[in-house]
């Protein structure tokens, strides 16, 4: 069994807060890519809904202490502080299990 930790994170933007959710959400993820080895993938997407603009953020973990070292980030605390008050709606994480397919060739 894998220890590795999947996660899709879906984050409902204000419309006027966009263009600095997209700064912010690039800015961690510079930080996380030069800084974090043990995070395995953190890759953004986005599209734009009759709804709102939404982000999709999906992460791979190498394990649980990975997961828990980004958490306890002092960039990861401080952007979370920062957006709450930007989000159209709670943000919807959800824990993932792989069973099928494959993730590059």
């Amino acid at each position: 069994m894998s220890s590795t930790i999947h996660l899709s994170i879906t984050i409902r933007t204000k419309p006027e807060k966009v263009a600095e959710m997209k700064a912010l959400i690039v800015d961690l993820a510079s930080y996380v890519e030069k800084t974090e080895p043990g995070i395995l993938k953190y890759q953004i997407f986005e599209e734009e809904t009759a709804n709102g603009h939404v982000f999709i953020i999906q992460e791979i973990y190498e394990d649980q202490a990975a997961f828990d070292f980004h958490h306890g980030t002092e960039s990861y605390q401080t952007a979370t502080k920062r957006f709450v008050e930007w989000l159209a709606s709670p943000v919807e994480i959800r824990r993932l299990t792989p069973f099928a397919g494959f993730a590059s060739r």
